[in-house]
């Protein structure tokens, strides 16, 4: 899914860069399936801030096209 909104980085490069995320004690990856199809995905990038104490930054919320349209991209926030 990522590479739909990211055309010109080479899949080899996006997943390497995936991969390291997914070690940070920071990071997180949340999906949408529709049955065993993902159909929307979001980064979760989670920080102090010395103003609100503990936030987290959603990043690049993608819904396939398909299901776009039908507050599925609501559902990360709920």
């Amino acid at each position: 899914m990522i590479k739909k909104i990211n055309t010109t980085t080479s899949t080899n490069l996006l997943k390497e860069r995936v991969l390291e995320m997914a070690t940070y004690n920071t990071y997180e990856c949340v999906n949408i399936f529709d049955d065993n199809l993902l159909i929307g995905i979001s980064g979760l990038w989670y920080s102090m801030r010395h103003y609100l104490g503990k936030s987290v930054e959603p990043d690049h919320v993608i819904i396939d096209k398909k299901y776009r349209g039908i507050n599925l991209g609501k559902l990360f926030f709920e």
